[in-house]
C-alpha cells in the first residue's frame, strides 16, 4: 500500500472513531480566496486560489485537558500555480488551475477573549485528503522578434485538462488561525501538500523527476458558525 493511501486510511479511521464518541457542537460554512503556488525553483509565481464549503465540529475532552473540537467537512478548493521558463529563443508560461474536493480533519482549540460580548480566537491543525475533480492548464509559448529574423512575435496558446498528467490525489497539512465575533468568522488557512503533482523527466537523468514542487495555498476566509450546544 502506498504512503498516500495509508494516510487517507488513517484520516478515515480517526474521523469515524472520534465522531462515534463525540457530540456535535457546531456547524458552519466558509468561503474565501487567496494565493496558490507550487514550491519549486521554477514555479515561484502564484495564482488566485479559492475555497468554499461547510464543516461540522465535534466536541470532546481528554482528562484534565481543555475541551477541544474535531472539525471535518467538505470544501471545493482551487489550488495550482504558475511556471515560467525562459531561454535565448522563447519563453514558456504554464498556469495551473486544478480544483479539488477537500476533506479536512482538524483539531480545533477555541479561546474566549476576556472582554465584553462574544469574541473568540482559535487555532486549528490537521491533515486533509484532496481529490482532484476538474481543472485546466493554460500553456503559452512566446517567440520574440530577433532583429527581424523571426518576424513578429509568435505566440502559441493551448489549453488542456489537468487530471491526466497530474496526480488526482493529494494529502496536505492544514493550519488555521481564526477569529469569531458571535456567529461571524474570519480565518486564515495555510494548506501545504505532500504529493508531487506531476512527473517531468530530467534532461540529464530521464528516470528522475525534475518537477519537485508540492502545492501550497494561503486563503483568507469569511464564514458563519452556528453553535448547537
Amino acid at each position: 500500500m502506498s504512503i498516500k493511501k495509508i494516510i487517507v486510511t488513517c484520516i478515515g479511521i480517526l474521523f469515524f472513531g472520534f465522531s462515534a464518541n463525540a457530540q456535535i457542537s457546531a456547524v458552519g460554512g466558509r468561503v474565501g480566496l487567496g494565493t496558490a503556488s507550487i514550491s519549486d525553483d521554477l514555479l515561484t509565481h502564484s495564482t488566485l486560489g479559492y475555497n468554499l464549503g461547510g464543516y461540522v465540529n465535534y466536541a470532546f475532552s481528554i482528562g484534565a485537558l481543555p475541551e477541544m473540537e474535531l472539525q471535518s467537512g467538505l470544501f471545493l478548493a482551487r489550488r495550482g500555480g504558475k511556471m515560467v521558463k525562459e531561454d535565448l529563443i522563447s519563453s514558456l508560461e504554464e498556469i495551473y488551475h486544478p480544483w479539488y474536493l477537500q476533506i479536512p480533519l482538524l483539531l480545533v482549540y477555541t479561546y474566549r477573549l476576556p472582554i465584553q460580548d462574544e469574541h473568540f480566537v482559535s487555532f486549528s491543525i490537521g491533515p486533509a485528503a484532496n481529490v482532484g475533480m476538474f481543472g485546466k492548464c493554460q500553456r503559452t509559448i512566446i517567440s520574440p522578434d530577433y532583429v527581424g529574423i523571426w518576424g513578429p512575435d509568435r505566440n502559441s496558446r493551448t489549453e488542456y485538462d489537468m487530471f491526466g498528467p497530474w496526480e488526482k490525489l493529494d494529502v496536505s497539512l492544514v493550519i488555521g488561525l481564526g477569529y469569531r465575533f458571535r456567529d461571524l468568522t474570519f480565518d486564515i488557512m495555510f494548506d501545504s501538500g505532500f504529493i508531487v503533482p506531476a512527473f517531468e523527466a530530467d534532461a540529464l537523468y530521464p528516470e528522475r523527476n525534475s518537477f519537485s514542487g508540492t502545492q501550497q495555498t494561503i486563503t483568507f476566509m469569511l464564514g458563519y458558525h452556528f453553535g448547537i450546544k
